[in-house]
């Protein structure tokens, strides 16, 4: 399962009618040609940093790599991708232009929109805080309340960056919350989910503060977030250290979530000890005690498995809970253009104003 900033950024562009071109010839990386192509790498990095030939960045990736996800596979005496070391060099080098694109990513997401009404920090001990996005039409009358998690393979993210995330809520007549919190290494599985639990605590207690209706307090997250999100709505032990359950909310929105995931590879660090990975799954705590929920999910999701949400949708169902499961065109990134580009996927900013009561 792993989140590239460069697919963000791809659907970014595809939305600004910017298509990506995929060059048939590129997508094999043989020895002889791997060093021209990681050349290409520097010179698309370069790009990328001025903001020019935005294409380019793709092909450069799957040139490099050899392959449509990263990272790049181990490697063999017959494969057709580099030998190791030079295979470090084009690893290296996609974290860079990684690196580079991310900030332009979100640049582009965020072009135009306003800073957060207010940030507060919701943990002094771990220094996390969070920001509000207050609706523009003020109404006398207390408005929902979302949580958002972002995603980021438990690794990286920063509240920050989703701006346009926070603005768009708002403009849907809601009180918009997103909160950073502890990503490895600073933290392992369940550290980022007792984080999630606390700033739902702090949302509930600040809510009237804003204009919301504690009552009508949602949570919601893509990918990484939506596993968060849905853990503090089916693991009672979260909001329990808060005094709280989880039919205290209003509902759960998960966006392209992991919730029956396979731990390999680089999570193995992140979720910690073997014996506590079935922790880490949503599917594994639902008991019939759970909010409502709403997933939404791209039928061509690649990163992560779509058959996750159907078989979270599947077991709150069969324990007589409420569960929605909302079907959208595209792959991973796709419900987060319900935030920067509805038009290309309306359904999804529909399901969540229906889900939310607006």
């Amino acid at each position: 399962m792993i989140e590239t900033p460069y697919g963000l950024l791809l659907h970014v562009f595809a939305a600004m009618r910017v298509q990506p071109r995929r060059r048939a010839a590129d997508r094999v990386c043989k020895q002889q040609a791997c060093v021209h192509r990681v050349d290409a790498f520097t010179r698309t990095t370069q790009g990328c940093i001025q903001g020019h030939r935005l294409i380019r960045i793709h092909d450069a990736i799957v040139a490099a790599a050899g392959h449509d996800h990263l990272p790049i596979p181990p490697t063999g005496p017959d494969s057709m991708t580099p030998s190791f070391p030079l295979r470090g060099l084009v690893a290296a080098s996609v974290a860079l232009l990684i690196a580079a694109c991310q900030s332009v990513a979100f640049s582009v997401a965020n072009r135009g929109i306003a800073a957060a009404s207010a940030s507060m920090v919701y943990d002094t001990r771990h220094g996390l805080a969070l920001d509000i996005y207050r609706p523009a039409a003020r109404t006398t009358v207390p408005t929902a309340v979302v949580l958002f998690f972002y995603g980021g393979n438990w690794k990286s993210g920063k509240r920050e960056d989703y701006r346009f995330v926070g603005q768009r809520l708002a403009q849907q007549g809601v009180l918009a919350i997103v909160a950073d919190y502890r990503t490895w290494p600073r933290t392992t599985f369940p550290g980022f989910v007792e984080d999630g639990a606390r700033a739902v605590a702090w949302s509930r207690d600040h809510a009237t503060d804003y204009g919301g209706d504690p009552k009508r307090l949602f949570v919601a997250g893509h990918s990484a977030g939506a596993q968060i999100a849905a853990l503090i709505g089916t693991d009672r032990r979260y909001l329990a250290a808060h005094a709280m359950k989880p039919r205290d909310l209003a509902g759960v929105i998960g966006l392209s979530g992991p919730y029956d995931f396979a731990i390999t590879g680089g999570y193995e660090e992140v979720f910690g000890p073997r014996e506590q990975w079935p922790r880490a799954q949503a599917v594994n705590f639902v008991g019939g005690d759970e909010p409502p929920f709403l997933l939404i999910h791209g039928a061509s999701d690649t990163t992560v498995e779509a058959k996750d949400s159907q078989e979270l949708t599947n077991k709150l169902r069969a324990m007589g809970g409420e569960a929605e499961l909302v079907w959208i065109q595209g792959g991973h990134i796709a419900p987060l253009q319900a935030f920067y580009a509805p038009q290309r996927n309306p359904a999804a900013m529909q399901a969540m104003k229906d889900f939310l009561g607006e």
